[in-house]
């Protein structure tokens, strides 16, 4: 799978020189496409992405120890014909096939987020993983991509706890630090601030790679701040390609992927991840940028666009934008509802439609201009002999005019037309049904069942009425017939339609014949044909034909041409028809069900029965951590479904043992400091001699405690110790302390001018071993002049500062230990008297 770099260039040079030689004969066996993947050869690609990149043994595995060592326990969501995906039909190895390049890391998991403050590596991508995109093992360690697609970003979209933040709002300065080489970063806290940080981290550790940022695929949701941070998360990765000189690829946009249920459906498989069609897009999506940004495609080559103008119809590969001249270019379609193709192709404005297109399919085997498709359906006439409709449950029958699914009804061996599925035709819906038929010379039933004894439509010529039969009680509710001149004979079309009085609650029913209106049921028969004056509406009862396994329950006779029923509302794009019904066993979350799937991968679900019981784990698992300013929370989850079916509290923990910083000498006592420490309510300070036990001397919720009680025990050992206190209790606290001896500070006489200079008093402390002198000069700081034994000191360097002030303190000194310093006592220097 890969090549040294080394023999790479030697095979660049070569190739170069050998294809330059060639004759017209032997370059002419090359196809252009061939050609241009000579640009690609020996070139590597690495992927940094989530479960949408992943495949069993090359995203994990022991298969992926042969490229980086570091992904072989990583999470995978593709595994051979998952959503109808294997191996080559991956959005990566379907480009590295096309260009004829060569997969070189696959850092893919499934679950990855590029930032979440939750999240441990290596779920999070912006760590340790970018920089784990090139061969760390055996003969070809070291080897870098060349290409580097970085796909992310749909975990951090729907996980409630990221934060996607905007790229405008990065403070670059602050979150990438970098000084004389090297480089420093901040703790992101936004998911494009980690976005940020990927970056520059992949362009200093592979400084030669293309890199191409990924937008994630527009998802079918109702959730408004989900469409919103698709949105956000598009236009910040703008913003962050743009300065770290990378290319963006749109695939939000220009995939073709849009959330129509029809389109989503063909191309995603759960919602989330892409099926076969899915792959493909994001593919062309990438060929696309790469036709359009890498260097290793040569200047003078020429690019021509590609534009699509579609209805109703999906391009199945996506829709590639870009080819290279001299290319070829294929796609192919797939209807979105039923009808007629009608596609037209241009290049360079000429109509190329006969030459390049064929059932569905366009191949144009050399691309000299920009290309134009249009593709839709075309209008289809109901005139069609075929019975058409849609199964919906407790719903009418919903067809559009213009549209014509195959025939759903077969001829038997006796001339009977049988339905082969259940219609339902509801009488809180309008709906209409026609038959064209011919040679009616007696009672006809045009549309009968026998399920649940429910209703029929007929025509009796004999009788001279026509109308509804309800086949509970024999009763007919319909039309007189007899005043109309019909032979019975000639072809003609009879359609009766209901039109529901949503206010009045009520239906009314008319009868055409040959698009004529004849009249409305208005009138009761019995079986036999005998008239009541009674009016009537059926409002609670349903027509249903139901699947038909016998000739006596017939739709109409050997002689009719056509019928149709459809609705008086337009359908939506796509009609479902599901079909290949498989079991699915009862869980804990759903009860035992028969799964039907349409062929736009739209799935249909009936259940039966009652869901399991839930499966309880044996362990309980932390869902929030306890700390020291809060409790946490446990659960017990299903093992099956991963319900949640018991909690408890977790107890708060007690805080750290705090960290002591220093304990010294002030004018009032000895004064300890200690770091904060987190979670920490207040602090309780104690004090002890040597050989004696701590004894608590009072409590803060500062960081320090001034012990006033030993202000006036000068020359005595003190030892002090702290714990921090919240609603779990008491810390620890450091046995050892900090021990110091109290040196109380001189008590501060006088200042005087002298001929020599300024003379300070003090007041002597009886076990100072001697006195630090110290002097400032205006508003200045404290300078230290000298020591001294004696209670006094002439500064005789100042004796000429005539008019300037001078303030005096001192600090006594015991061993190693000073006393604190008074505020001082100032004097102007001027001459003695």
């Amino acid at each position: 799978m890969k090549q040294r770099l080394s023999k790479l260039l030697i095979f660049t040079i070569v190739f170069i020189t050998v294809f330059s030689c060639l004759s017209p004969t032997a370059s002419a066996m090359l196809s252009q496409h061939d050609i241009y993947k000579e640009y690609f050869k020996g070139k590597t690609i690495s992927i940094l992405g989530d479960s949408i990149s992943t495949f069993v043994n090359v995203s994990n595995g022991s298969a992926a120890e042969t490229t980086n060592s570091t992904i072989k326990d990583y999470k995978y969501h593709y595994r051979n014909g998952t959503g109808g995906v294997y191996l080559n039909d991956t959005w990566w190895m379907q480009a590295a096939n096309s260009l004829g390049a060569e997969i070189l890391v696959n850092n893919s998991y499934s679950g990855t987020r590029i930032f979440d403050s939750s999240y441990e590596s290596p779920n999070v991508a912006y760590k340790t993983r970018a920089v784990n995109l090139h061969d760390n093992t055996g003969d070809n360690a070291g080897q870098t991509p060349d290409i580097i697609a970085i796909y992310m970003g749909i975990n951090d979209i729907m996980h409630s706890k990221s934060n996607i933040g905007n790229a405008n709002d990065i403070n670059y300065n602050a979150l990438i630090k970098k000084n004389n080489g090297t480089t420093k970063y901040a703790t992101p806290k936004t998911t494009f601030e980690a976005y940020a940080i990927t970056l520059d981290k992949i362009k200093n550790k592979y400084p030669d790679a293309e890199i191409y940022c990924f937008t994630t695929l527009t998802k079918y949701t109702t959730n408004t701040a989900v469409k919103e941070a698709i949105s956000t998360f598009k236009s910040s990765l703008k913003i962050l390609t743009d300065k770290f000189n990378c290319i963006l690829v749109d695939v939000t946009s220009v995939s073709g992927v849009t959330s129509d249920a029809n389109i989503y459906g063909r191309c995603i498989h759960d919602n989330l991840h892409p099926a076969k069609k899915g792959m493909s897009a994001i593919s062309n999506a990438f060929l696309s940028a790469i036709y359009n940004n890498s260097k290793y495609i040569p200047s003078n080559i020429k690019k021509h666009s590609i534009s699509y103008n579609l209805k109703n119809v999906i391009v199945n590969e996506g829709k590639l934008n870009t080819v290279l001249t001299g290319d070829s270019f294929k796609c192919s379609f797939s209807k979105l509802t039923y009808g007629d193709l009608s596609v037209t192709v241009t290049m360079n404005g000429n109509d190329i439609t006969k030459s390049c297109y064929n059932d569905g399919k366009i191949n144009i085997p050399s691309v000299n201009g920009n290309i134009k498709i249009t593709a839709g359906l075309k209008y289809v006439s109901r005139e069609l002999n075929n019975y058409r409709y849609e199964y919906k449950k407790n719903a009418i029958v919903s067809i559009n005019e213009y549209e014509n699914t195959e025939n759903e009804a077969y001829v038997t061996s006796d001339g009977y037309y049988i339905l082969e599925n259940a219609v339902n035709l509801y009488y809180d819906k309008d709906w209409s049904v026609a038959v064209n038929i011919e040679n009616i010379t007696e009672h006809t039933t045009l549309l009968n069942s026998s399920y649940n004894n429910s209703n029929a439509l007929i025509i009796d010529p004999v009788n001279k009425f026509a109308g509804i039969k309800d086949n509970a009680c024999d009763i007919i509710y319909g039309i007189d017939l007899s005043g109309i001149k019909h032979d019975y004979i000639d072809e003609h079309t009879y359609k009766i339609t209901n039109t529901y009085d949503s206010v009045k609650g009520k239906n009314e029913f008319n009868l055409y014949i040959d698009g004529n209106l004849v009249g409305a049921f208005n009138t009761r028969y019995n079986a036999d044909g005998k008239k009541f004056s009674s009016t009537f509406n059926l409002d609670e009862k349903d027509i249903v034909f139901s699947q038909i396994n016998s000739p006596e329950n017939i739709i109409g006779i050997e002689d009719f041409t056509y019928i149709q029923i459809w609705s008086t509302s337009d359908l939506v794009n796509h009609i479902h028809t599901y079909d290949y019904p498989t079991e699915q066993a009862a869980t804990c979350s759903n009860p035992r069900a028969i799964v039907t799937k349409c062929d736009c991968g739209k799935i249909h679900k009936e259940y039966y029965g009652k869901t399991l019981p839930h499966t309880a784990g044996s362990k309980w698992i932390t869902v929030k951590k306890a700390t020291a300013n809060e409790q946490g929370k446990a659960c017990i989850k299903c093992t099956v479904c991963e319900k949640t079916l018991k909690t408890k509290s977790l107890a708060q923990l007690k805080c750290k043992t705090p960290k002591l910083v220093s304990l010294k000498n002030t004018s009032s006592g000895l004064k300890i400091t200690w770091e904060k420490t987190f979670g920490a309510d207040y602090y309780r300070v104690y004090r002890k001699t040597k050989g004696n036990s701590w004894k608590y001397i009072g409590k803060t919720k500062s960081r320090s405690y001034n012990d006033t009680d030993v202000k006036n025990k000068n020359g005595k050992v003190y030892y002090y110790t702290v714990k921090a206190v919240n609603e779990a209790g008491k810390s620890g606290h450091n046995s050892a302390g900090l021990k110091l001896r109290r040196v109380i500070s001189p008590t501060l006489k006088s200042v005087k001018n002298t001929t020599d200079g300024i003379k300070f008093k003090f007041a002597s402390v009886n076990t100072a071993d001697y006195y630090k002198i110290y002097r400032k000069e205006k508003n200045g700081d404290w300078e230290y002049i000298a020591a001294t034994t004696k209670t006094s000191y002439l500064d005789k360097e100042v004796k000429k500062s005539y008019g300037d002030k001078f303030t005096y303190t001192v600090r006594a000194v015991d061993g190693k230990t000073q006393s604190s310093f008074k505020k001082g006592l100032s004097i102007r220097r001027s001459k003695s008297s």
